[in-house]
C-alpha cells in the first residue's frame, strides 16, 4: 500500500472510474454471500453483460480507488459505512480467507478483520435491504 490517498472501497457501483470486479454474490436463505475472485479483473462491458437484466452491483463487488471527501460516508478521516457495518452486522466470516484487495481495502485498514467478517455478507445494491443494512449505509451527516 503506498498511502491512504490510495486506498480502495470494496463497495463501489461499477461506473466508478478505474473499478475492478473482486466478488461475486450469491444467494444463501436469501441473504448475500460473496464468493472471491483470485485477482482484481478490470470491469468491460463484457462483464456487466454478464448480469443481464439484474443490476451488476447486486451480485457482483467491485472496488476502486476511495473517494474520501467526495462519498456520502467519509467524515473526513474514517468511512463510516464500513464502521456502521461492523457494529450492525453479526460476523460470518471467522477465518482469514484470501481477498484480492485487503492489502489496500479502506475498510481493513480502518476496522481490521472485523470489516472482513462482514465483507462477504455485503451487496454493494439490494432491493430491500434489511433495517440494519439500511441504517448503515445512510449517508454520515456533516455539520
Amino acid at each position: 500500500m503506498s498511502g491512504d490517498g490510495d486506498l480502495l472501497c470494496p463497495s463501489v457501483t461499477p461506473e466508478t472510474e478505474g473499478a475492478v470486479l473482486f466478488g461475486v454474490v450469491s444467494r444463501v436463505a436469501g441473504r448475500p454471500k460473496v464468493d472471491w475472485l483470485e485477482a482484481p479483473t478490470p470491469v468491460t462491458p463484457e462483464i456487466l453483460a454478464l448480469t443481464g437484466d439484474t443490476p451488476p452491483a447486486q451480485v457482483l463487488r467491485f472496488a476502486a480507488k476511495c473517494q474520501e471527501s467526495f462519498c456520502a460516508h467519509f467524515d473526513g478521516v474514517d468511512c463510516r459505512l464500513v464502521g456502521r457495518l461492523v457494529a450492525a452486522l453479526p460476523p460470518v466470516a471467522h477465518e482469514q480467507f484470501p481477498c484480492a484487495i485487503r492489502g489496500d481495502c479502506r475498510w481493513f485498514w480502518q476496522e481490521g478483520l472485523r470489516a472482513c467478517e462482514r465483507c462477504s455478507q455485503i451487496a454493494t445494491y439490494e432491493d430491500h435491504p434489511e433495517a440494519s443494512l439500511r441504517e448503515a449505509a445512510r449517508p454520515y451527516a456533516r455539520e
